[in-house]
């Protein structure tokens, strides 16, 4: 029926015919996918070749089902919606009704259930097809934990780039695509403009087309959904169901992707499908006509076709042989086939359980003694009030407990299991925790019921008291070490000042010039299985003028054998300085620059194998001596005030992160908090104020904005502060 020409490059076709205005009287495009292939072309040969490589495989598919027209199998594909809204303009924030009623049509005009498919023609009632396709929205992110499948990003930007995707990044103002092998990524924005300042309906990227972090659809909110801020001639959802298309390598039905260079569209170029009618450019409106009369039987145009440029209420069908396309792309072997062969993400049953982290244990130096900390998700549409537990070390018998609480949907919440002291130390181990019976009934999901981590323990520290007062080795002697992420100036023994001998430690800040540089040592690990265990040490600072920022020192505590640490101390200013003025030479202490500092331990009693970490964060002074350092069992058992964070509780996932990680903490009680980003050389990278909830807390950190590498993930409330490193990856 059709002439086929193998495709080249060429933009997607400017529409001559300008079929609607909006306030700033721009001509508006419906489609920028041709458009957007071909930049992709140019810039990269590679996504040319990566096409023409499904192509090939999707004829072959063709030639082996081309009689099938049912597959017998109905896809599911979920779907994220991204809504990167204008601030100054509030109809772009899109409602969850319009954002479903888009879902409801895309479902609806693949299944061939749209309303209107009584204003098919008859002459093309033959080959018009169910793709068997159907969309949903995700229920569960990509780690796993319940989501709306909506995300929302203000945006100060009115107008979004087709070539530059800058509405796909969270660093250009947009919102960053979640994994495209698992989810279709949905934009929503104000506007979209190409290259020539036209106004853009929406835009797809083809299939194996472009980085995957771009892939997915980009639709203006005015052409999204069938109700809120949608336009009248685009208020039945079928800009995305045309863009979905592309996004499932449909061409325009007159041809025009990949057209040798000088080349139009006509009655020679083809959309690659046997059973769509010629025609030599788009359609707009809802007319009748017969653009093309090279073939036999000759028809009028398909402008009932959902990739033609008709209005959203003259368009109602794929055809068979679009279908082909689609369904090759699907299938095992197509590049798009891990969407329909993943888990359900999109479900939701009323009792779910779900095992989706474990927070401790978690990694290596792992106590021999430790508490399991786990984390117990309700994933379901009812509120949890019960669930059984089973936990086990190395595969072991089971050790069986239960939770009873009220966990609300889609919430989660950390379950401290009792202590387990019977770990061989220095090996690999495993930890394995089970739920079941969510309120006494079967799980909905039970896929996500277990969750297995591997940890290395280590012996219980040392016995206290533990003192250290470098008269009788070098530094870092066995046991310490010394944490220098810049390679620069760090923490070394000193010959010839000390508090109560000639040795101490210092740092050689005089001519250290690295503001908010950070320098770190550590002891060997101690057992604070005391009452009341505390830490005594001396020091001695000076600044070098008047006018300098004063450097700090601060305390750290880590209960989980150096995973991550807590503040348990911290001074700067007066209660650092102890040199009565300024001195411009390198400074070295007398006996009377010298000052003892107390810190209690309590909130870390208990622990078998603690580190305790000394940490300077440089200002502009001179330099820092510390010595004498004495770890002991204090005399009292008053109970200091209590932290505001819960030692230990602070998670990043996923780590490593690629475009985010989420934070996620338990706090005491409601308090202000920060979350700094540091790079290896002590730089901040990032930093945003918090509001500290009592409960659970979870926070997004924007990953794809840093480099890779490794970053510590500082979180401060109060005087408390909890670090982690974050490996960021590409």
């Amino acid at each position: 029926m059709k002439l086929k020409i193998m495709p080249q490059t060429v933009a997607c076709i400017v529409l001559s015919l300008l079929f609607l205005y909006r306030a700033n009287a721009q001509t508006v495009q419906r489609c920028a996918s041709t458009e957007y292939s071909a930049h992709l072309y140019q810039q990269d040969p590679r996504n040319r070749t990566n096409w023409e490589a499904v192509e090939a495989y999707t004829q072959k598919w063709i030639k082996t089902h081309r009689d099938v027209k049912s597959m017998g199998e109905v896809y599911t594909i979920p779907v994220v919606v991204h809504v990167v809204y204008t601030e100054d303009i509030p109809e772009t924030n899109v409602s969850e009704e319009q954002i479903y009623s888009q879902i409801e049509a895309l479902t609806e005009d693949f299944r061939r259930m749209n309303a209107d498919t009584n204003l098919t023609p008859d002459e093309f009632l033959p080959v018009t097809a169910d793709i068997e396709v159907e969309f949903c929205i995700a229920h569960k992110d990509p780690e796993g934990y319940p989501t709306t499948g909506i995300t929302r990003t203000p945006t100060d930007k009115e107008v979004f780039n087709v070539s530059s995707n800058d509405v796909k990044s969270f660093a250009s103002g947009g919102a960053d695509g979640w994994p495209s092998n698992r989810y279709l990524n949905m934009w929503v924005c104000n506007s979209i403009s190409n290259d020539d300042g036209d106004e853009i309906l929406g835009y797809a990227q083809f299939p194996a087309e472009g980085p995957v972090q771009y892939d997915g659809v980009v639709i203006a909110h005015y052409a999204f959904g069938r109700t809120g801020s949608v336009s009248p001639i685009h208020d039945k959802g079928r800009t995305a169901t045309h863009e979905v298309g592309h996004w499932l390598n449909l061409i325009h039905i007159w041809g025009d992707k990949d057209l040798p260079l000088g080349t139009e569209p006509s009655c020679f170029t083809d959309d690659l499908v046997a059973d769509t009618p010629l025609s030599d450019e788009a359609n707009f409106g809802c007319p009748t006509t017969n653009s093309c009369a090279n073939e036999s039987p000759d028809y009028n145009d398909m402008i009932q076709n959902y990739m033609d440029y008709s209005n959203d209420n003259c368009l109602n069908l794929f055809t068979l042989g679009q279908k082909q396309r689609m369904r090759a792309i699907l299938e095992p072997g197509g590049v798009r086939n891990s969407l329909v062969s993943q888990p359900d993400i999109c479900g939701v049953g009323e009792n779910d359980a779900s095992a989706l982290s474990i927070i401790a244990p978690y990694g290596t130096g792992i106590c021999t003694t430790f508490e399991p900390v786990i984390e117990l998700v309700n994933s379901g549409s009812g509120t949890l009030y019960y669930v059984d537990i089973q936990y086990s070390v190395d595969n072991g018998a089971p050790i069986s407990t239960y939770w009873i609480g009220e966990l609300p949907p889609f919430e989660w919440v950390n379950i401290t299991l009792p202590p387990l002291n019977t770990i061989t130390p220095g090996i690999i181990h495993s930890f394995t925790v089970t739920y079941s019976n969510p309120n006494g009934v079967a799980d909905f999901n039970i896929a996500d019921n277990s969750k297995t981590v591997s940890f290395a323990t280590v012996p219980k520290g040392a016995d206290l008291p533990f003192a250290a007062g470098f008269e009788t080795g070098g530094f870092p002697a066995t046991g310490w070490q010394v944490i220098n992420p810049g390679s620069n100036t760090t923490f070394a023994l000193y010959s010839g000042a000390g508090n109560s001998g000639s040795f101490s430690v210092y740092i050689e800040n005089v001519n250290y010039n690295a503001t908010g540089a950070v320098d770190e040592f550590t002891l060997p690990r101690v057992d604070l299985d005391e009452v009341n265990p505390k830490l005594e040490f001396y020091q001695a600072y000076a600044l070098k003028t008047a006018a300098d920022v004063p450097d700090t020192l601060e305390i750290l505590v880590s209960t989980d054998c150096g995973t991550t640490f807590t503040s348990a101390y911290k001074i700067t200013n007066e209660q650092l300085i102890t040199a009565l003025n300024p001195i411009s030479a390198s400074f070295v202490p007398a006996s009377t620059n010298w000052r003892r500092h107390e810190v209690s331990l309590w909130d870390f009693k208990g622990t078998r194998s603690a580190v305790i970490k000394f940490r300077q964060v440089r200002g502009t002074g001179n330099n820092l001596f510390i010595d004498d350092i004495n770890v002991f069992a204090g005399n009292t058992s008053v109970i200091p005030a209590a932290n505001t964070l819960l030692a230990g509780s602070m998670r990043l996932a996923p780590n490593p992160a690629n475009n985010h990680a989420i934070l996620r903490f338990t706090g005491s009680q409601t308090a202000p908090g920060q979350v700094s980003v540091f790079s290896l050389s002590g730089q901040v990278v990032w930093q945003n104020a918090i509001q500290v909830n009592n409960g659970e807390n979870s926070f997004q950190l924007p990953a794809a904005q840093w480099l890779p590498g490794i970053y510590a993930v500082r979180l401060t409330v109060g005087n408390q502060t909890v670090t982690q490193k974050l490996s960021v990856v590409r």
